[in-house]
């Protein structure tokens, strides 16, 4: 994947307002798409992952795309999280790239959880959902590739709810914030 160029094309068609998929086959380009859906973002980001890849989430494109979308996410709630993280690996969180910079701007806005192992154990994949219509969905743990799809919020109901299950039976983790 070409990531200059590329970039410019997903974003164009993520614009459109219609139904787009594609593949995202490398995992040394999926900051792109990330950075991308928090661009894409108003309302709320929700990421399942195993450990919240430091080469992806930590890439400082990446964390200034989420700083602002925290900037201008809308907040229906005072004090309302509207970035929500699950892992399911134990980590550092609290010295994470991403997590470290959300916290000190915008502690508030930010909600991470630790998933069960038997929890984890029923579902087979990771995702990362946006305003629940755009998303990064890896078909699988193991293996990288993943569908990207925007503008699809029958999907992503499906993906929120799924989500949520998950997040109410995890753990809080405290940040210190």
């Amino acid at each position: 994947m070409r990531t200059s160029g590329a970039y410019e094309e997903f974003a164009q068609a993520a614009s459109t307002g219609t139904d787009f998929a594609f593949l995202n086959r490398h995992a040394e380009n999926a900051w792109v798409i990330v950075e991308l859906l928090f661009r894409k973002a108003n309302e709320c980001v929700e990421i399942l992952t195993g450990t919240l890849n430091p080469a992806i989430y930590g890439d400082e494109r990446v964390i200034n795309s989420a700083v602002a979308f925290l900037e201008r996410c809308r907040d229906p709630i005072p004090f309302q999280p509207s970035l929500f993280i699950l892992v399911e690996n134990e980590g550092d969180w609290v010295n994470h790239p991403l997590i470290l910079r959300t916290v000190s701007t915008f502690p508030q806005k930010l909600e991470v959880r630790q998933v069960p192992s038997k929890i984890k154990n029923t579902y087979p994949f990771h995702f990362m959902l946006a305003d629940k219509k755009h998303f990064r969905c890896k078909k699988s743990r193991e293996f990288p590739e993943a569908v990207v799809k925007f503008n699809t919020p029958d999907t992503g109901e499906t993906l929120h709810q799924l989500f949520q299950q998950v997040r109410l039976k995890s753990e809080i983790i405290q940040l210190g914030a």
